[in-house]
């Protein structure tokens, strides 16, 4: 058989497929309307069964399926596919979404190591501090999203304009 990871019998107890480089849908939105699916063949390569799985609308990182055990009436091999079809309205909140969560914790952790270590000040975290820390990080959040919105306002404006 050309695939050594391939199922070459006819019974198969375990199957699972994942995405093997998450740090691409790190990087990005993640996967957004994803489905696994998994194809079974004969031994002269002719599909013979297709399991499809469920659509998620949710974008995830790292999406994962599992198979129920089963016997297959021909031996051949078995493989996963995924399939992705992303929502680009979809794929957009979930970054903007990403970076509000990274602005406002950059925001917090600055604020914090001002208050920590900043000369002249009493390097005591107290409670004045933290609340300082909590509204610096929720204004750098509303600023992120308001930069990101405005930004796909202009572009969507641009691409108005081109038409």
């Amino acid at each position: 058989m050309p695939c050594d990871r391939c199922t070459s019998r006819r019974k198969i107890s375990y199957q699972n497929a994942d995405v093997d480089r998450p740090f691409v849908g790190a990087l990005s939105s993640g996967f957004c309307n994803w489905r696994i699916d998994f194809t079974h063949a004969d031994t002269e390569n002719r599909t013979y069964r297709t399991s499809r799985g469920t659509t998620h609308t949710e974008c995830k990182i790292a999406p994962m399926r599992n198979n129920s055990p089963q016997t297959l009436p021909r031996y051949g091999k078995a493989w996963a596919e995924q399939n992705r079809d992303q929502d680009p309205d979809q794929a957009w909140r979930t970054r903007r979404r990403r970076a509000g969560i990274a602005a406002f914790l950059s925001g917090l952790v600055l604020t914090l190591a001002f208050f920590a270590f900043f000369p002249g000040l009493p390097h005591v975290i107290d409670w004045g501090a933290i609340l300082v820390s909590l509204a610096a990080g929720g204004l750098a959040q509303w600023s992120c999203r308001s930069w990101i919105n405005r930004a796909a306002r202009a572009k969507s404006k641009a691409k108005a304009e081109q038409m």
